[in-house]
């Protein structure tokens, strides 16, 4: 390798039949447009202590034959791919962490599955046009802080992008893929039961389930034809004005929903006895929220 550590900036771009396979182990950092133009360059990897690549070191280099890159890489700049239309890569670097403007534009060959967790920014057009010979999924394992609006824009067969946040948590969905469904987590609603004693004195008193996370939309979903089934949107509490159940009792099922969130149904049952009802209250609350 002869203590090569440095491939300058245009050092070998535009060298018409140039065929390289590997480079010296010992490079550390590859210049801007270093190779660019280089139809027959073939590199099946890269050296593992790569720091560094330049914009456009690679564009138009279409022979280009990576499967992976090195993990020492934590930034890809602005188009160091554009159209290698025969690159197979499979990952991307481990502890990447921003994907640059048109990097991997027209990679038609890309099989990259997954967003490293530690990527937070991809710029615009990032993988515009790569996944076209075939249905493809794409796996966010992390959180970006930022992605481009068109980053994935002409990208007929990707077909599924399932994030690792809630809708909403990264602006700009679906970020260019018109095509795609996009999967979110799912919020949940959940909630937790008390049985309480509840004194009727002669006449039945009013029955309250309590806490209605903020922002949730409540129905009755069926139960016994009572008129009375109040929401009190200002205080958040769901109530039965309990006089019209008098000598009898009241089963329910209500629904609580909110958009972005699973909705859930939960029964609710009142039950007269002697001068006593058993009533349950019923507290919800979002298990990573805390809506409450």
């Amino acid at each position: 390798s002869y203590g090569i550590t440095a491939i300058e900036d245009y050092a070998l771009g535009r060298c018409g039949k140039i065929s390289l396979t590997s480079l010296p182990s010992g490079v550390t950092s590859i210049g801007q447009y270093a190779f660019y133009y280089d139809y027959d360059l073939a590199l099946t990897s890269l050296p593992s202590g790569l720091s560094s690549i330049g914009q456009r070191a690679f564009r138009d280099c279409t022979s280009l034959a990576l499967t992976s890159l090195p993990n020492s890489l934590t930034s890809l700049g602005k188009e160091i791919f554009l159209n290698c239309t025969s690159l197979p890569l499979q990952s991307l670097p481990a502890n990447l962490v921003s994907i640059g403007e048109n990097c991997f534009y027209n990679c038609t060959s890309l099989q990259v599955s997954h967003i490293p967790a530690t990527v937070r920014t991809i710029a615009v057009q990032a993988f515009l046009g790569c996944w076209r010979t075939s249905d493809w999924d794409l796996t966010f394992d992390g959180v970006p802080t930022s992605i481009a609006n068109n980053v994935f824009l002409h990208n007929e067969h990707l077909t599924d992008i399932y994030t690792n946040w809630y809708e909403g948590d990264v602006a700009n969905a679906p970020w260019g893929a018109t095509g795609a469904e996009i999967h979110y987590l799912s919020r949940e609603i959940t909630a937790s039961f008390d049985e309480i004693p509840y004194f009727i004195n002669g006449e039945a008193k009013t029955v309250r389930i309590e806490t209605v996370p903020s922002g949730c939309s409540f129905s009755k979903v069926s139960g016994t034809d009572i008129e009375h089934i109040l929401f009190d949107y200002t205080t958040g509490q769901i109530a039965y004005d309990g006089t019209s159940m008098n000598e009898t009792s009241g089963s329910f099922i209500f629904e609580i929903s909110k958009t972005g969130y699973d909705s859930i149904q939960l029964s609710f049952e009142v039950a007269v006895v002697s001068e006593y009802s058993t009533a349950r209250k019923l507290v919800f609350y979002d298990t990573l929220d805390s809506l409450a």
